[in-house]
């Protein structure tokens, strides 16, 4: 799963709920739709907006509580995505990474 931020910036991928750079180096876990890096703090939900993924974080909500930590490794980098269009999101959403 490609991963965009909200500008239409190629940023990361996702695989097995693992979240990856463009490069393959590890960023992080997806849980329960939720992103969080790989130091415990949250970085927002899953989106799709158009068919294409995103990282999004609501502005008027509090994030969660920080998680432990977890460590991960690197992974062979996925074929390399090109930028899209921007997205057309609400207001209140903003890029989460």
């Amino acid at each position: 799963m490609y991963i965009f931020r909200l500008s239409g910036e190629y940023i990361g991928f996702i695989k097995n709920n693992v979240f990856y750079s463009t490069n393959g180096s590890y960023l992080g876990w997806v849980e329960d739709g939720h992103v969080w890096d790989k130091n415990g703090q949250y970085r927002g939900k899953l989106t799709i907006l158009k068919g294409n993924n995103y990282i999004t974080k609501d502005s008027f909500l509090v994030d969660p509580s920080p998680r432990p930590s977890r460590a991960g490794e690197s992974i062979e980098q996925e074929q390399p995505q090109l930028n899209i269009d921007p997205a057309d999101s609400e207001f209140n959403f903003k890029d989460g990474f």
